[in-house]
């Protein structure tokens, strides 16, 4: 009888080490697995490429879903949580991006379109959208000043309304000038006066 107890015994004891072991081995492999969704979270993106505030926020998407993936016990939960932090970090602007954005706001307060009459707003919206494409197929700030610059320069020789308007009221000041002068030429060739000549009455004794 004592025989058969030892037995049982040494067989539990066998389970319950085995089951300790295997316990262990999975809790080993669900580590692994966590630290290689870890691993992947953080290399969703690049931080350098990024603004001081625009880092900051990734940083709090990494914090908050590697508290997540600590959680996960399965491979499909930590790429769901992944999945989403990417998702999430694809709409922060990086650097570049930001230049970009910033200089067509920059060339967009540059130029009144209510400054200019229809005709020529219909020119300056043709140079904003050309250079809009330009500073978006930008490499670098240097090419987006540049391709303000460019369109500011084209847009400066597109006449405004207050400089049409002068324009158009210095040629009917001139018009007018004009008019006034050949009028005022024509009226005094026209006015010589009645005398004949310098002959008085019809006296013979005139003409001598």
């Amino acid at each position: 009888m004592k025989k058969k107890t030892g037995i049982i015994i040494a067989v539990i004891v066998i389970l319950a080490a085995g089951g300790f072991g295997g316990w262990m081995y999975h809790s080993a492999q669900v580590d692994k697995m966590r630290d290689a969704g870890v691993k992947t979270l953080h290399g969703t993106a690049v931080l350098d490429d990024y603004r001081d505030e625009q880092q900051k926020e990734i940083q709090a998407i990494y914090e908050d879903s590697e508290a997540k993936i600590m959680e996960c016990s399965d491979q499909e939960s930590i790429d769901k949580i992944n999945k989403d932090a990417a998702a999430q970090i694809a709409e922060i602007k990086t650097d570049a991006q930001l230049d970009v954005q910033d200089g067509i706001k920059s060339l967009e307060k540059s130029v009144s379109l209510k400054d200019y009459r229809e005709e020529q707003q219909k020119e300056v919206k043709d140079i904003l959208k050309k250079a809009k494409k330009k500073i978006k197929k930008a490499d670098g700030q240097k090419a987006i000043d540049k391709a303000i610059d460019e369109a500011m320069d084209q847009i400066a020789e597109i006449k405004t309304d207050e400089q049409l308007t002068a324009e158009e009221e210095a040629a009917r000041q001139a018009a007018a000038a004009a008019a006034a002068a050949r009028s005022s030429a024509k009226k005094k060739s026209s006015g010589g006066g009645g005398n004949s000549g310098g002959c008085v009455g019809n006296d013979a004794k005139n003409f001598y």
